[in-house]
């Protein structure tokens, strides 16, 4: 997290884009595993991603106002 010079608060850099801080943003959870409880598996087909179906989800995410996603791309299941 850095103070940028000329900015009104903090940033924080996330390869290459800056998020204002000063305010309060949403970040979206986007579980891309095939056992994710949040999705029950809708991201997978044929047990493998579906590389489309995980776009679509993202930018719906986005369009709905999250200005970050956080990609859960790893099962915590033992």
């Amino acid at each position: 997290m850095t103070d940028v010079a000329g900015s009104a608060g903090p940033l924080l850099d996330c390869a290459g884009r800056c998020h204002y801080l000063g305010t309060a943003q949403a970040m979206a959870v986007l579980n891309i595993t095939p056992d994710s409880f949040s999705d029950g598996g809708q991201l997978w087909v044929n047990d493998r991603p579906c590389i489309n179906a995980i776009l679509r989800c993202g930018a719906g995410m986005v369009a709905a106002g999250a200005a970050m996603l956080d990609v859960g791309g790893e099962s915590t299941r033992p």
